[in-house]
């Protein structure tokens, strides 16, 4: 199960849908020697306006893919990087909402060193002056479900690269969040704590569902501020870790549990980042969130 949070982005002058991905450290497209019925828009080397291969190949074990590690120029909302490092690869990844993956997991050393390239987009563009400072912002807003909401479309979302716009929040604070699991992922003991308090929750075999139009507010207290998550924010559609689909009116609980490990972290994903801004700090090795401010559409 993939979020979907995506920006187009210029790869070697062709363009892709991209999913950004705060968790994961590797930036990822699929290539043209891709074969399967998920193999999305390719990256074709043999069209671009910059390539380079370096004939080794690239295991990425948090999406179980491979491929050649080769290298383009890039070109994202029009902020430029040149030969920049990232995987060409070549297996299906499966259901995905995008040509690949731009990873912005703080982890400068990762990959092969490549003359002249850089292995994270962020640091390509701060190195090469095409931002002010090595750092990135995400104002995210809520994806529509088909089923639910047919007729609805998206809210904003912003990726600001560099610099913090600070019209997009209120208040100040940090915290280390991930933005890889669309949802909220968290210990089954305070999964079903959480649910439960919810008004007509029901059990769905190990998933907790509960009427489409509730109207529960689920809150989160961090750093002394408490960040609400809105209703319609907190059911997800139609997944359940089963495939016996809830009833008509039903929908599943945007807040899932995975084991009984107390200590076990929590995910807090695209179903809690839809009320905060959040600023990525590479410099400083940093997370901070605040407040999202009203949304406009």
């Amino acid at each position: 199960m993939f979020g979907s949070y995506a920006l187009q982005m210029e790869i070697g002058g062709q363009t892709f849908t991209i999913v950004i991905d705060t968790l994961a450290p590797t930036f990822w497209v699929q290539g043209n020697k891709c074969r399967g019925t998920f193999c999305s828009i390719p990256f074709d080397p043999s069209n671009a306006t910059s390539f380079y291969d370096t004939g080794r190949r690239y295991n990425d074990k948090f999406y179980t893919i491979s491929g050649e590690i080769a290298a383009s120029d890039i070109n994202i909302s029009g902020e430029k990087a040149k030969n920049v490092f990232f995987n060409l690869i070549d297996t299906e990844v499966g259901p995905f909402p995008g040509s690949g993956v731009i990873g912005m997991g703080h982890n400068p050393f990762q990959g092969y060193p490549i003359t002249n390239s850089t292995p994270n987009p962020i640091f390509a563009l701060y190195k090469q002056k095409a931002i002010k400072k090595k750092l990135y912002s995400l104002y995210l807003g809520s994806i529509p479900d088909p089923f639910r909401e047919p007729n609805a479309t998206a809210e904003q979302s912003l990726l600001t690269l560099g610099e913090i716009d600070t019209t997009l929040y209120t208040g100040r604070h940090k915290i280390i969040l991930d933005t890889g699991f669309p949802n909220i992922l968290m210990p089954s003991k305070y999964s079903t704590i959480i649910n439960k308090l919810v008004p007509e929750a029901k059990l769905l075999k190990e998933d907790y569902m509960f009427p489409c139009n509730t109207n529960a507010t689920v809150s989160f207290v961090i750093g002394g501020v408490e960040y609400k998550i809105n209703s319609k924010d907190l059911v997800n559609g139609y997944y359940t870790s089963d495939p016996e689909l809830p009833p008509d009116g039903w929908c599943m609980s945007a807040i899932y549990g995975f084991d009984d490990d107390k200590e076990a972290t929590w995910h807090l994903g695209g179903t809690f980042f839809r009320s905060i801004y959040a600023v990525f700090d590479y410099e400083n090795s940093k997370v901070g969130i605040a407040q999202a401010a009203p949304r406009k559409n």
